[in-house]
């Protein structure tokens, strides 16, 4: 269902901050959240702040070990809120809809559950481990015709949402190439916080855990939305090649580059690594014909063209935006903001997908990693040197392999979408696991499922 097409109500128009914004008579969203620790904390935090009221209400939580959260349980009941223990109970409560920051794997099942007892999904990135599962989560949305919308909060940043405006103007001309960069440190805590943290599955199902299917997976997002052929669309890659590499023991990459093609055979370079020291905060460059656009994580965006640069606000929590774009696709209306569907978040698990059917994970030796610690004093597993390396190539836009700066490098080769439409696992797994199985309990969450 494409809700930007459904006809608008009448509305009237009150002031938040500096914007014009439109409301309607309609009621606040009454939201389930799925957990209570980890980022459903920060959620549920959210949803109390003053300025998500016009648009969203909190009714309902749930949490399988209440026993852990006794005293934000009773603080949220203090609220009004109301605390169970199972998702099948959360359902049973008195919402419109559920918001999931639970782990990849449930995102498939818990939308579905969500859908099949009518309340709309507004789920968290990334929207599933695999295509397959997207698909499957387009079909129940549609069945259900109920909003499901993905939590890539950044593409709701104002700024956002007026620079695709003005790209597909053309007021910049055509894309010329893309580069991503983002290097965050994650070490021993960091992969050892829950059960699926750099997984491939988890009790049959696709996990997929990656920093370019997580924790980075906003800036590998961002870009497919920003060159996509319409407002309410992704551009979809016709081709992507990877280098997937690991220095922590885990099954999945902790360091990767992605050579994705979009059409018009416009190229985007992204170099992330957990396995760092050094934290580079992500950057998306698009150069254009006539213009270059950086968009600096958490600061700004940074137009520069031959009438001098311009600079447009990022937010530091865009979130409000979320709910009220969230809000007006629930009651129906056309939004005039951007919106992260299904269909537009498919088009980045589709290119995570590839990259991992067309390169294996590669062990970088141990005499090329230094375990250090980190600023709470955890193990940090590094790469020695991979910051400057990822720097140079992104810079020279080049692969790593390409550029030949680490000798632990492996060539990646390409592989054309050509109507992919269904991931069959890591390319040196991909005959040897079972089917995925996507069923799951939601009357309780299996042990240690919830923090994110």
């Amino acid at each position: 269902m494409n809700y930007h097409e459904l006809p608008q109500k009448p509305r009237d128009y009150v002031s938040w901050g500096t914007e014009a914004m439109a409301v309607t008579q309609a009621r606040p969203v009454r939201f389930g959240v799925a957990g209570l620790g980890g980022f459903a904390s920060y959620v549920t935090d959210r949803l109390l702040e003053p300025s998500a009221q016009p648009f969203a209400h909190l009714v309902a939580t749930c949490d399988p070990h209440l026993e852990k959260f006794a005293s934000r349980s009773d603080w949220l009941r203090k609220r009004g809120v109301t605390v169970v223990d199972s998702f099948q109970q959360l359902l049973e409560q008195e919402i419109d809809a559920v918001w999931l920051p639970v782990p990849i794997d449930l995102h498939r099942p818990f939308t579905e559950a969500a859908l099949a007892a009518g309340k709309a999904v507004l789920c968290e990135k990334p929207a599933a481990a695999s295509i397959d599962d997207v698909d499957a989560m387009i079909q129940a949305r549609d069945r259900a015709g109920l909003a499901v919308l993905i939590g890539f909060q950044d593409m709701y940043q104002p700024s956002v949402g007026q620079l695709k405006g003005r790209i597909l103007s053309g007021e910049f001309g055509t894309a010329r190439s893309v580069t991503v960069i983002g290097c965050w440190p994650r070490g021993e805590k960091y992969f050892r916080r829950n059960d699926w943290a750099g997984r491939y599955r988890r009790d049959g199902r696709w996990v997929m855990d990656s920093p370019a299917s997580n924790a980075l997976a906003h800036f590998l997002h961002l870009p497919l939305f920003l060159l996509g052929p319409s407002l309410h669309a992704a551009a979809n890659p016709v081709a992507v090649a990877g280098e997937l590499y690991r220095a922590n023991p885990i099954e999945n990459y902790d360091t990767c580059m992605l050579r994705v093609t979009l059409p018009g055979q416009v190229p985007v370079l992204a170099a992330f690594t957990h396995a760092c020291a050094e934290s580079v905060e992500p950057e998306v460059v698009l150069q254009m014909q006539k213009a270059s656009i950086h968009y600096c994580a958490h600061h700004h965006i940074e137009i520069r063209s031959s009438a001098g640069v311009e600079r447009l606000p990022l937010l530091n929590n865009p979130h409000k935006h979320m709910l009220k774009t969230f809000y007006r696709c629930f009651h129906r209306e056309a939004p005039a903001e951007m919106c992260a569907s299904l269909e537009m978040a498919r088009a980045h698990v589709l290119t995570v997908n590839l990259a991992s059917e067309t390169a294996p994970v590669v062990e970088v030796p141990a005499e090329f990693i230094q375990i250090t610690r980190d600023s709470e004093g955890h193990p940090l597993r590094t790469i020695n040197g991979i910051v400057p390396a990822l720097k140079s190539c992104i810079e020279h836009k080049r692969l790593l392999h390409e550029a030949k700066l680490v000798p632990w490098s492996s060539p990646s080769a390409t592989h054309a979408v050509n109507g992919y439409s269904r991931f069959s696992g890591p390319c040196f797994a991909g005959c040897e696991l079972p089917p995925p199985k996507h069923a799951v309990d939601v009357t309780v969450f299996p042990s240690q499922r919830i923090s994110v």
